[in-house]
């Protein structure tokens, strides 16, 4: 495997651990918070910018390189 192929592979598995994390963080302040967090517009743009890190990062790992060479 090439370094640069490596790097990026590496940025895409940090992005998808990173906005997962993020994710159930944003799920359980809602849980918390209630309703008043939920009308909020910080939780939707931490959701939207979380899911967009996961696509981000499925789409870095997954067409990085030949997973042959892994």
């Amino acid at each position: 495997m090439k370094i640069p192929t490596l790097i990026v592979r590496l940025i895409g598995l940090y992005l998808l651990a990173t906005c997962s994390i993020g994710l159930f963080q944003v799920q359980k302040m809602q849980a918390i918070a209630g309703p008043a967090f939920r009308q909020n517009d910080l939780a939707g743009d931490l959701q939207i910018f979380a899911w967009l890190g996961l696509v981000v990062g499925f789409v870095a790992t997954g067409f990085a390189g030949p997973w042959r060479d892994f």
